[in-house]
Order: C-alpha cells, then sequence, then structure tokens
C-alpha cells in the first residue's frame, strides 16, 4: 500500500465495519442516517474465505460453469439477536451511499422453502463497495456477500449444523 497512512480494509471488512456501526453507540434509537436502531450490539464474527475446491465445486455443480454466477469467496457474518435487528441492518445498508446492493437472498421469507438447506434461515445480501479505497485499488466492481444470521440459528449451525448441511449438499450434487 503506497498511498500513505493506514492500509485500506478489505471490502469485506468494510461491510462489517458499516453494519455494525449501524444503531451502535449503545442506546438503540435512531441515527443521523435515517436507520433505527438495534436491540442489542451485533456480533460480527469473521469467516474465511471460500476454499478454491468449493469455489469450483460450486461452479460446475451449481452454477453451469459460469463463473460469473460465484458471488461469496469473499464473505462475513454478522449475528444479531431480532429479526428488527437484521431489518435496521439491511434499511442502513440500502442508505448508505457508498454499498450498491447487487443481490439479497431473504431465506428469513415466510415464502422460503427451508428444506433445501436443512432449515438454515438467514439474510445474505450481496453487494459492492465504492469506496475511495475500493476505487484506489480498483476493486469496486467486487462482489463480497454479507450474511446477516440471528444468534438462535448460528449457534445451532456451530453445533455441527454446517457439517450435516455439507454432508446433505454432496449428497443432492450441489
Amino acid at each position: 500500500w503506497g498511498g500513505g497512512g493506514r492500509a485500506p480494509r478489505r471490502a469485506s471488512e468494510q461491510s462489517v465495519a458499516a453494519a455494525a456501526a449501524c444503531g451502535g453507540g449503545g442506546g438503540g434509537g435512531h441515527d443521523d442516517s435515517g436507520g433505527a436502531g438495534m436491540d442489542a450490539e451485533p456480533e460480527p464474527k469473521t469467516c474465511r474465505l471460500k476454499s478454491a475446491k468449493r469455489a469450483v465445486e460450486k461452479i460446475v455443480r451449481s452454477y453451469d460453469q459460469d463463473v460469473s454466477r460465484l458471488l461469496d469467496v469473499c464473505r462475513q457474518c454478522i449475528v444479531f439477536e431480532t429479526v428488527g435487528d437484521i431489518s435496521a441492518c439491511l434499511s442502513c445498508i440500502s442508505n448508505d451511499p457508498e454499498a450498491v446492493v447487487v443481490r439479497v437472498k431473504n431465506r428469513l421469507d415466510t415464502d422460503y422453502d427451508a428444506r433445501r438447506v436443512l432449515g438454515y434461515r438467514d439474510v445474505n445480501v450481496n453487494l459492492q463497495l465504492r469506496t475511495t479505497e475500493t476505487m484506489w485499488l480498483g476493486a469496486q466492481s467486487h462482489v463480497c456477500e454479507l450474511q446477516l444470521v440471528l444468534r438462535s440459528v448460528a449457534e445451532l449451525k456451530e453445533r455441527m449444523g454446517h457439517t450435516n448441511y455439507v454432508c446433505f449438499r454432496n449428497l443432492r450434487v450441489e
């Protein structure tokens, strides 16, 4: 990084920092951006980059070898206490002039058939960040994924839930 000062954060770190800042300041209420405050502080969780093996698997199995459809290589997760907190975060992201929402996959929607994912529920936001730093790096068109998850679901996932899902997904060849 030759720009002086601190090195730019990865796009996923910026997403988490921006989303987690919504409603921060401890007391809930409303922030200056017009987004509703949150009941409790959201908890960012670090996610690893998708492995090359899994990326190729997904491109071949699910995307008919169209690499442009793979949008979750760079990802982060934020854990929330309530659906209202997730809604407030989505509002904050949608009102952020530096965030360009590419897609929202709402697995909390009652019309979503969660049987395909063994009952897993979350909201995935694919977005691009248009900041001075991403422009300087030429990364403004990179799409990252922000996973918004309820604490109760995150805790279930940590207790072997994801391992079981991987087995299920492999049996379905997805």
